[in-house]
């Protein structure tokens, strides 16, 4: 029973749907054929305008005089058009605490139209109950058409109930994908597409008076143009500098690269590949540095820029494949729509593509009414520019080149010329071929289409990838650099008629130029989300424009059908509602966006490094960054980069760059001793929420505030800030500095003597020990590094934190290594193996001794990327020399290569021993290192015995040379030598 009552509201749609089309049904057989049909059907498919007046030629003698008399003309519309605008001013800009700088997190009190939190959270709180205000609205309003279409004999009220029915179907599907309604997808869209479809047939006739014919007055056109063009400037400007307060990994990178390169002459990381490869967003963005600075914001302001351009040109596109109704509308919708809002807000290399789809395909429209070349080699610049922007424009070729086909021969122009248009609009292309075809090749690599399913299961990723697509269309956007939400890629209010616009471009895509919406949207929504599975907002970006035209395509078809079936006397009620439901959308599109998109902490993380580190920094000041080496640190991940382009921000050159230094967070006390006596103050940037290590950075921040006990504080969300004067810098209660020893490694007879050299850096020593430890006696210590086999490669690299010279990985196509040893006489033996998982994949390692296989680092079984000591065994073996054999087989289609790292093996016939708990070493040598004086440098020699050890030195200094964690005196570094027994 429960379940009934939750569908009624599904069958209050079906049922008013059903007797619309059964009232028609009757009613068509008992009135002549043609009766009641408002408008003949289309005499041609293109839509033809009138021939435009001349244009009397503007001086400036009359300027003044047309001026006045435009004004005297339009005064009405003017009027109410400045007192929107002005409004609209005052409430974004007047209200009091329109936004607050002390907050940085979305949907906090402060954020811009906050106070529409309560609206908003009242919706959600009643989602559940829309289905059924939604179907009892409709259905009271078709059952009031159907009255009067039975009392009026006027079928287009019972045609409307269709389109009705149809979009309350649709709605309710939306409401399922939100989980706020229960019900069958499947049977709510197959009602909805037979309404949809029905209602088709029926309003055909309406078709190109609608959305194709319909002209508005210059004045008219350029006065409402200012609204969209408006919204636009103030969703992408307003708060720039704040909104989003987190700056995006990739959007950092990008500018400093665009920085680097264009304003300074130098190439970090991959600028060289990037300037080659897609160089048009690094000329789109350098004129914002040159002129605002070379800072973030001016970035931003770039792309926000061309957002407003590409707004204009869609625009003029919209307009000419529909008519200005439905070209204002679409603007309207895409110049508040939540995903564009927040793509040009970013600085990232995705957001600059938005302007060159639009710019081709209106040029493209334009050349094929005129037939001008020149025009098609702009439309070919304008694509050859966008493919160079980034790799997601590169269906507009395709596309442009299916239009210009497809225009060409529906015109009928003879072939000759028809090549001569498509060799205008292919020259640009061929020009930029070489470049766009190895960088789109290199980008296979990045999709990785060989693990994406194209193979024995072509048919389930087909469909698999293209549910992802609508997954993310109509439930939740995939993360993504440009735009995240808990919702999905659209106003779910909006969706519905995304899809009835689609469809209609479907099948009337013969009328006018509807193919090109159609194609449009096809091209870049489908083929390359498809064939990748990447539906994330950058790759669907440029086609974005198409999906709020087809929306608009939608609505005005809707309110056109609505207002001749009510009739003239409710035709000013319809079109208020209407106006007061876009602007709805509008503040609601706002809202989301500055409240709800999701601004995520690494961003925010990166940009308070940027703050932190331009409010602090000047040429006579140092600023240090520390760091946990290993506790994936955003200092270490990210603050190379950020801190170089906030000093580059502040800087007039980049020959006077402020310090800023990141280093690991054990060299911060002996880099702070060792300061230059010319700076004049040092800024501590320090991190204070990151867990990793917690105990030993508190221990040194302790030590560092011990030593130098005058500074100011201040306080952040990640990072706390301390600045010590040149006052405390130059008399310090304790210091410290680095102590090294070398060389690292040394392997020498047990007749031979080594010479090692030691170095203090900030500091002196008065007295020198060095300590040494040796490889316990019952231990066989056997190097990773030390085995060979094909695919097998001893490296020092990626990690830290391995013994001795290296450790063992395996490359792609490895198979198996090999290495001998000398076992131990006693048995039974274990060995204990030191390795690093890098992916958490089903392929363990292998150590097969004496022809037995033993498993090790088995997925789940051991912790990412930690080295970790597994143990195995027991095993038998004969005295003398065995055969120690590693291999880790996986498939060949698979990327599982450098996965497992094989630092040390121990061999051993004690069953306690546990490396995670028992020392590997133990003491075996203690020597005092002469020293005359005081000494910060020298070497010494050494003879020890053979074995295996791991030498340090200890230096002291009196009372005041302490470790970074506040220990007395200084270490240095671990060494490892080797001794050989002589020849006998």
């Amino acid at each position: 029973m429960s379940m009934l009552v939750s569908q009624i509201p599904s069958w209050i749609l079906v049922l008013t749907g059903i007797l619309s089309l059964a009232w028609l049904a009757i009613s068509k057989r008992s009135r002549p054929e043609n009766e009641n049909q408002d408008l003949p059907p289309d005499a041609e498919e293109a839509e033809t305008s009138p021939p435009a007046a001349p244009v009397p030629k503007l001086t400036w003698k009359n300027l003044r005089a047309r001026a006045a008399n435009e004004f005297r003309q339009n005064r009405t519309t003017l009027t109410w058009i400045a007192v929107g605008i002005a409004v609209a001013i005052m409430i974004w800009y007047l209200s009091p605490r329109a936004f607050s700088r002390q907050t940085t997190d979305p949907g906090q009190p402060g954020h811009p139209l906050y106070a529409f939190t309560f609206v908003r959270g009242f919706q959600l709180r009643n989602a559940r109950s829309y289905a059924y205000v939604l179907a009892i609205a409709l259905g009271l309003l078709s059952l009031g058409l159907l009255i009067k279409a039975h009392i009026q004999k006027k079928p287009q009220c019972a045609q409307t109930n269709l389109l009705l029915s149809a979009i309350g179907l649709a709605s309710l599907a939306q409401l399922i994908h939100l989980e706020f309604y229960t019900g069958s997808l499947f049977i709510q869209y197959v009602m909805a597409l037979s309404f949809l479809l029905a209602w088709f047939f029926g309003y055909q006739a309406q078709l190109k008076n609608d959305i194709l014919t319909t002209r508005w007055s210059k004045r008219l056109e350029v006065g409402l143009l200012l609204i969209p063009l408006l919204l636009t400037l103030l969703a992408r400007f307003s708060f720039l500098n704040d909104i989003p307060y987190g700056i995006e990994g990739d959007e950092s990178k990008w500018t400093v690269e665009v920085v680097a390169s264009m304003i300074d002459g130098v190439f970090p990381h991959s600028t060289t590949y990037h300037l080659s490869s897609v160089p048009a967003s690094f000329y789109m963005q350098a004129p914002f540095h040159h002129l605002f600075g070379p800072n973030m914001l001016s970035a931003r302001i770039a792309v926000a820029f061309y957002s407003v351009l590409g707004s204009l040109a869609f625009y003029w596109l919209a307009r000419q494949l529909t008519n200005p109704p439905v070209a204002w509308l679409a603007s309207m919708l895409l110049s508040v729509s939540i995903f564009d809002v927040s793509a040009s807000r970013l600085a990232n290399v995705e957001s600059f593509v938005k302007l060159w789809p639009v710019l081709t395909l209106a040029l493209l429209v334009h050349a094929s009414r005129t037939g001008k070349k020149s025009t098609y080699l702009f439309a070919g610049i304008a694509s050859a520019i966008g493919v160079l922007t980034y790799d997601t424009v590169a269906p507009l070729i395709p596309l442009a080149l299916v239009l210009i086909v497809y225009e060409l021969i529906r015109a009928k122009v003879p072939i000759a010329e028809s090549i001569r248009r498509l060799t205008a609009y292919i020259i640009p292309i061929l020009a930029i071929a070489p470049v766009t075809a190895t960088y789109l090749l290199g980008r296979m690599q990045y999709y990785d289409l060989a693990n994406k399913g194209w193979g024995s299961n072509t048919l389930q990723s087909l469909f698999s990838h293209l549910g992802d697509i609508f997954h993310s269309m109509f439930e939740h956007t995939w993360t993504d650099f440009l735009y995240n939400r808990d919702g999905p890629l659209f106003n779910s209010l909006l969706i519905p008629w995304l899809l009835a616009g689609f469809l209609l471009s479907l099948i009337f895509w013969k009328r006018g130029r509807l193919l090109w919406v159609l194609l449009f949207a096809v091209f870049f929504f489908f083929p390359v989300p498809i064939l990748t599975n990447s539906p994330m907002g950058r790759v669907l970006y440029p086609g974005l424009p198409a999906a709020y035209l087809m929306m608009a395509i939608a609505l005005m078809t809707g309110l056109r059908a609505l207002q001749r079936a009510l009739g003239p006397a409710l035709q000013p009620l319809v079109s208020s509602l209407a106006a007061l439901a876009l602007g709805f959308i509008c503040v609601l599109n706002l809202y989301i966006y500055f409240n709800e998109v999701q601004d995520p902490g690494d961003r925010r993380i990166r940009r308070e490094i940027y703050e932190a580190v331009r409010s602090v920094s000047s040429p006579e000041s140092v600023t240090l960054l520390p760091y946990s080496p290993k506790g994936d640190d955003p200092i270490q991940q990210e603050g190379e980069q950020i801190t170089w382009l906030a000093v580059r921000s502040i800087a007039d050159s980049p020959d006077d760059l402020p310090l800023a230094l990141t280093l690991p967070i054990a060299d911060l006390l002996p880099t702070i001793s060792g300061l230059p006596t010319e700076i004049e103050s040092a800024n501590l940037i320090w991190d204070h929420f990151s867990t990793h290590a917690r105990d030993e950075r508190e221990a040194i921040l302790s030590t560092v505030l011990t030593c130098y006990s005058e500074y100011e504080f201040q306080e952040g969300v990640f990072f706390d800030r301390f600045t010590f004067s040149a006052e405390t810098l130059q008399a310090p209660i304790c210091y410290s500095g680095t102590l090294s020893l070398e060389p690292i490694t040394t392997e020498l007879m047990d007749d031979q003597s080594t010479s090692l050299s030691w170095k203090m850096t900030g500091a002196s020593a008065s007295d020198l020990t060095l300590e040494c430890s040796s490889i316990r006696e019952d231990l066989l210590w056997v190097p990773g590094e030390d085995f060979r086999g094909t695919g097998w490669e001893g490296i020092d690299r990626y990690v830290t934190g391995y013994y001795g010279s290296g450790f063992l990985t395996d490359h792609q196509g490895s198979q198996t290594a090999f290495l001998t040893v000398e076992a131990p006489d006693e048995s039974p033996l274990y060995v204990w193996l030191r390795t690093l998982r890098r992916v958490n994949d089903q392929y363990a390692g292998y150590l097969i001794i004496e022809s037995e296989s033993y498993t090790f680092s088995n997925a789940g079984s051991v912790p990412l990327n930690e080295w970790t000591w597994e143990r195995i065994g027991p095993f038998q073996t004969d005295p003398g020399f065995i055969e120690l054999r590693i291999e880790r087989p996986y498939p060949r289609e698979q990327a599982g290569y450098m996965a497992l790292f094989i630092d040390t093996l121990l061999i051993t016939a004690s069953d306690s021993f546990d490396p995670n708990l028992d020392s590997i070493w133990e003491p075996s040598l203690k020597m005092d290192i002469p020293i005359r004086g005081e000494a910060s440098e020298g070497s010494f020699l050494l003879s020890p015995n053979p074995g295996r050890y791991h030498c340090s030195l200890h230096a002291l200094h009196g009372n005041r040379l302490i470790d970074p964690l506040g220990n007395l005196g200084l270490r240095s570094n671990s060494i490892e030598i080797l001794v050989l027994p002589a020849a006998e």
